[in-house]
């Protein structure tokens, strides 16, 4: 177990505190305090200056006003309690039963911590380091959503544009004269999740590393499921509810490609000159075609026989797909990623993903009014004990309701990760785990767990409300309407 600071890595963890930088008002979008004196600048000043770091890491302000308070919760330049945070990482490894796991934390542009857990492989005979490198699942979807926002700001794209007018035909029973770009960003175009057909799940579960004619072949497999929507009466109609989709991103990665004048199967093109390149994401990259590869040595790990859940009788539903499937892990990191394509094809590390958030969320990826509406969220929900009501999405990206957390989370088989950014607090968490989630106990919990531990006062802010976690239940691969998924054996 251990940890490593980008800046210095013989450093200390616990650095004393300093005279904090001024507050990153602009980042967050609020409005920058205004003393209206020099006495009042020097008082803000001296405020500042008298926040004090107490045993443990927690900053403690001294004086009672609320302004003094707030001021002192954000910890100054340098200052994380990487001692709690490496405790927290080596717990969730545990309790998550993932073989390693890396997280990286940051707060505004003082230098990112990262801290690793475990090993890369089961059987531990590689520890887990910084640079190691996973499949990043969904998290693909806010490269290829970011994409497409871009070519709005350069007039290339509407967001109210149809799906008809940039791919006129593309399927035989679904109009797209009815849906738009915005829509597919939002997973509200009703379009059926190609990860529900059972034909691509028991080819994934049985021949990984087979190649997929992508994006016909995924396209395919939606359309036949639209067409059952179509029998059993079960179409969700454009622009009304969410629903996750891994087709929407197909299209849309198809899009952006036709976009910036590439065949639209060269989506990939679209996302290393755009952003791979340009923002030195050097340990980033789509896998090249019939490269089944990781470029690590990180290993991916998923127990079917979970991931699949249960079935009424209380068997598992891995055995509709294999009968002799068995209650443990396998090593799945060899895998064709055109199975997910635009949905979910890229490799990436948690420093890479740390210059991915700076970029697109706090840098000039996009313009303020595009990402006013990237940041303009609904809701997921619209029945009665709903998995995801603590949930909103926006055009490519997420935001979860307890203390305000977007970004997007990815599952992959054999991975899982998320990255989040808290504006309020300008905070930044990536973690990254070498296995699928058991139960559904994914990594989307520890933002909120590290923000609880750096900044008190969100945790003593919510007092007299739940203490629990934000559940972040979407699915990101859609499985088969017979199955139950995140159910124990």
């Amino acid at each position: 177990m251990n940890a490593f600071f980008m800046s210095n890595p013989s450093m200390n963890p616990i650095v004393p505190a300093t005279l904090p930088e001024a507050p990153r008002h602009a980042a967050l979008g609020e409005s920058a305090p205004r003393p209206s004196s020099l006495a009042g600048l020097l008082l803000a000043m001296l405020s500042l200056g008298a926040c004090a770091t107490m045993p443990g890491g927690d900053i403690a302000p001294v004086g009672t006003s609320a302004q003094h308070r707030a001021l002192c919760d954000t910890p100054p330049k340098g200052v994380l309690n990487t001692v709690k945070l490496q405790a927290l990482l080596d717990k969730e490894a545990r309790v998550k039963k993932s073989p390693g796991m890396v997280m990286a934390v940051q707060v505004g542009d003082s230098p990112p911590w990262i801290g690793v857990t475990g090993c890369e492989d089961a059987a531990c005979t590689r520890k887990m380091t910084p640079d190691s490198k996973f499949r990043i699942g969904s998290i693909t979807k806010n490269f290829v959503g970011t994409a497409i926002l871009q070519q709005v700001d350069e007039g290339k794209l509407r967001l109210d544009d149809t799906l008809e007018r940039w791919l006129p035909g593309v399927f035989s029973n679904i109009d797209g004269k009815g849906i738009t770009l915005r829509q597919l960003l939002n997973h509200t175009s009703g379009i059926e999740s190609y990860t529900e057909a059972v034909e691509w799940i028991t080819t994934l579960y049985m021949r990984p590393t087979q190649h997929w004619k992508s994006p016909e072949a995924l396209l395919s497999l939606a359309e036949a499921l639209h067409e059952d929507s179509i029998k059993r009466w079960t179409v969700i109609s454009p622009g009304t509810r969410f629903s996750y989709s891994n087709t929407n991103y197909v299209l849309l990665g198809m899009i952006s490609a036709k976009a910036d004048g590439y065949s639209t199967i060269e989506w990939e093109k679209v996302i290393q000159n755009r952003f791979i390149n340009k923002l030195g994401l050097s340990n980033t990259r789509i896998p090249s075609k019939k490269d089944v590869t990781l470029g690590s040595t990180n290993r991916g790990h998923v127990n079917f026989h979970n991931f699949f859940g249960n079935s009424r009788s209380g068997e598992s539903n891995c055995v509709i797909v294999d009968p002799n499937c068995e209650n443990t892990d396998r090593d799945f990191t060899e895998q064709d990623m055109s199975s997910a394509w635009s949905a979910g094809e890229m490799i990436s590390t948690a420093g890479d993903l740390l210059k991915w958030v700076n970029a697109e969320l706090k840098g000039p990826l996009l313009s303020k009014a595009i990402r006013a509406q990237q940041q303009t969220f609904i809701e997921t929900c619209h029945w009665i004990n709903c998995p995801t009501d603590n949930i909103l999405v926006g055009l490519g990206i997420f935001k979860q309701t307890k203390y305000g957390f977007i970004g997007h989370r990815g599952e992959i088989f054999g991975f899982n990760g998320t990255f989040q950014y808290l504006p309020r607090k300008d905070l930044t968490v990536v973690v990254l785990s070498n296995r699928t989630a058991l139960d559904g106990n994914h990594v989307g919990n520890m933002p909120e767990e590290v923000a609880g531990i750096l900044f008190p006062s969100l945790r003593r802010q919510r007092a007299n409300e739940t203490d629990a976690d934000t559940t972040d239940n979407i699915q990101h691969i859609r499985l088969p309407a017979q199955f139950t998924p995140f159910r124990s054996p």
